[in-house]
């Protein structure tokens, strides 16, 4: 009997257990873009390589406009795999003091974005200046989240034991009166 119980607490156990997420971090380092001007076209900051493909639960992109070579940058637009994750507006404050911090949560619909295992960052120039960007981090956690059983589980799980105790306890009285 007492290995029953044990079995049972075991299983228990594995209903409530969680596995924990995996965590994928990488950084791109600053971006010093061309001076230009009337021209604007997409630019190539980086390329985030080796990103989950499945399994995701979280993805944020973040940085700032502006760099250890110049506290501002000229305004721009920031693009991930084609998706707008930041911008510089002008008149903004990247473009006269900063560095100014930027970020971009993800919402489930835009995992997709990564189903190549990778995700290629780009900047279009707004206006006459350089473009300037401190690194660009990108996070993404994937794995099965914690499994929590609903009131109902508890329960019925509850009342199993009740019951195992009840016949434990028959068992042992009836063994006692031989």
């Amino acid at each position: 009997m007492k290995r029953k119980a044990q079995t049972l607490l075991l299983s228990l156990g594995v209903l409530v257990a969680s596995t924990a997420d995996a965590q994928y971090t990488q950084t791109l380092p600053e971006f010093n873009g061309v001076i230009t001007s009337s021209t604007f076209s997409l630019l190539n900051v980086g390329t985030f390589t080796g990103t989950p493909t499945a399994g995701i639960s979280f993805a944020q992109i973040s940085g700032t406009f502006g760099n250890t070579q110049a506290q501002s940058s000229a305004a721009a637009d920031l693009f991930l795999d084609g998706l707008l994750v930041g911008q510089c507006i002008f008149p903004a404050s990247c473009i006269n003091s900063g560095p100014t911090n930027w970020s971009f949560v993800f919402d489930a619909s835009a995992y997709s974005r990564f189903a190549d295992g990778q995700a290629q960052l780009t900047v279009m120039q707004t206006v006459d200046g350089r473009i300037r960007l401190g690194p660009t981090t990108l996070t993404i956690r994937s794995g099965v989240t914690s499994v929590v059983p609903e009131p109902s589980t508890y329960a019925l799980m509850f009342s199993g034991l009740v019951a195992v105790g009840i016949v434990a306890r028959r068992r042992k009285g009836g063994q006692q009166s031989l």
